[in-house]
């Protein structure tokens, strides 16, 4: 009797756990865009195909999917994070290509889409998303069935307050700050590139973990010039000022992108007192590389240190070599790289335009890729390093050279297959950015948590507003 109720209670158990539903969790729930994505299915049957989605609206209600697919475990389980997608709109291991690799179409229309890019460059590569935290949702299925949900919260502006600046003395940009009760540390003055205008998502998700930052507007944005030519360095001393003086401090950090890497790394030079720590995302580490926008011309220089304009750097090639548009009418587009690499780790070359990066006395934190497009990053990385090394500063440089990765790095949550090129209007073609989908995805994420960590070992304001 004792045996058959014991029996009997172990095949009610049993039954109970295969009929438990499937679960899908991501964690975090809630979060910071840039924080980690990772996404677990358990309880599923052992061994069987799943198809994981994600979905989010961008801000003209187009709807951005991503696909892929994966085997669960012995124990029926999926960690995306670790296990490779055998197919969809990513393919191997990308902890994030389910947030990169989103498409405005299926799957299986990405051909016909591409081909459309071609006939009507203007059309987006990448979400139009909110800067404020949205829902990303997550289904899993099998065989068309689908057997869990989930619902993260990822945005870019996360407890911040957002501020337009337009001094007196022409200074332009956005100021964001954690909002009034949240952790203050070290506040970071941010460079846009060659585009101009700011990088405001980049700000905010800055101040979202606690640095008061100052998108930064050198050209290109409200009432500024469209050409950045022969620009005064002071300029970028003043916006440290702004920002230092606003925030309560001395000193503050200067993050460069791209061709604003530049404009950072001559501030700290020539203004070191301004300065804590200086940030170079996929740099130069030649002095100029000449104006840009619709009213410079050949041998116009982008900046002026003490009046004095810098010399254009000389790479053997100008854009309006011929070899360039024909490079850029089809895809991938235009590689700078390729066309520069002969010379870009010149001695000879660095001795007539090389930086003066030795002269930085702050902690410096650079960021490349590793097939970057644009320029050598990854070779720039290196001279630097050097640079400082043969001054005996080896201890306040940090290099972070991320494989597969191209120029595409310096956005988070922009991967997958449309991130290896953009569209350049001054070119009216295709540039090629270099790295792989799932490199460009992975890198993007990893350097904005390097910033993250490296702004959190200054000594900076460390209380709430």
């Amino acid at each position: 009797m004792k045996s058959s109720l014991l029996l009997s209670a172990f095949a009610l158990c049993a039954s109970t756990l295969a009929m438990a539903a499937p679960t899908l969790s991501v964690f975090p729930i809630e979060g910071v865009f840039d924080d980690p994505f990772d996404v677990k299915l358990e309880g599923a049957p052992a061994n069987v195909e799943v198809t994981i989605r994600s979905r989010q609206t961008d801000e003209e209600g187009t709807v951005w999917s991503t696909m892929a697919s994966f085997r669960t475990d012995e124990a029926g389980s999926v960690n995306v994070s670790t296990q490779p997608s055998t197919g969809g709109s990513f393919t191997g291991i990308s902890p994030h290509g389910l947030l990169c690799s989103a498409l405005p179409i299926g799957v299986n229309d990405f051909a016909s889409y591409l081909a459309a890019i071609v006939e009507n460059p203007r059309l987006p590569t990448s979400p139009l998303r909110p800067i404020e935290p949205i829902p990303i949702t997550i289904e899993a299925s099998t065989n068309g069935q689908v057997i869990a949900t989930a619902t993260a919260i990822r945005g870019d502006a996360v407890q911040v307050v957002e501020e337009e600046v337009t001094t007196s003395d022409g200074l332009r940009g956005v100021f964001f700050s954690p909002a009034p009760g949240q952790e203050v540390l070290e506040p970071v003055l941010l460079l846009n590139g060659s585009g101009g205008g700011v990088r405001r998502f980049a700000a905010a998700r800055l101040a979202s973990h606690g640095h008061p930052t100052f998108a930064f507007a050198i050209y290109n944005y409200a009432d500024l010039p469209t050409t950045l030519k022969n620009y005064p360095i002071k300029r970028i001393h003043e916006g440290a000022q702004w920002l230092a003086q606003r925030v309560g401090v001395e000193r503050v950090a200067v993050m460069g992108v791209s061709r604003g890497s530049e404009a950072a790394a001559h501030a700290a030079i020539n203004f070191p007192d301004a300065f804590s720590a200086v940030i170079l995302s996929v740099p130069s580490h030649l002095r100029d590389g000449g104006a840009l926008g619709p009213d410079a011309t050949t041998g116009d220089s982008a900046w002026t240190i003490g009046g004095n304009a810098l010399p254009v750097t000389d790479l053997g090639f100008t854009f309006d070599d011929p070899r360039i548009p024909d490079e850029a009418e089809e895809l991938p587009g235009f590689n700078a790289s390729g066309m520069s690499l002969a010379v870009w780790g010149s001695a000879e070359l660095e001795a007539e335009f090389g930086t003066d990066f030795e002269a930085i006395n702050v902690p410096v934190l650079i960021l490349a890729g590793a097939e970057d497009g644009i320029w050598p990053s990854w070779i720039s990385a290196e001279r630097i390093r050097q640079r400082l090394a043969g001054a005996g500063k080896s201890d306040l440089v940090d290099v972070r050279t991320y494989p597969g990765a191209g120029h595409s790095l310096v956005s988070v949550g922009f991967g997958g297959p449309l991130s290896v090129f953009a569209y350049n209007p001054f070119l009216q073609g295709y540039m090629d950015f270099g790295g792989t989908p799932n490199g460009n995805c992975d890198a993007g994420f990893e350097s904005s948590r390097a910033i993250v960590e490296f702004l959190g070992e200054i000594n900076g304001p460390t209380a709430s507003n």
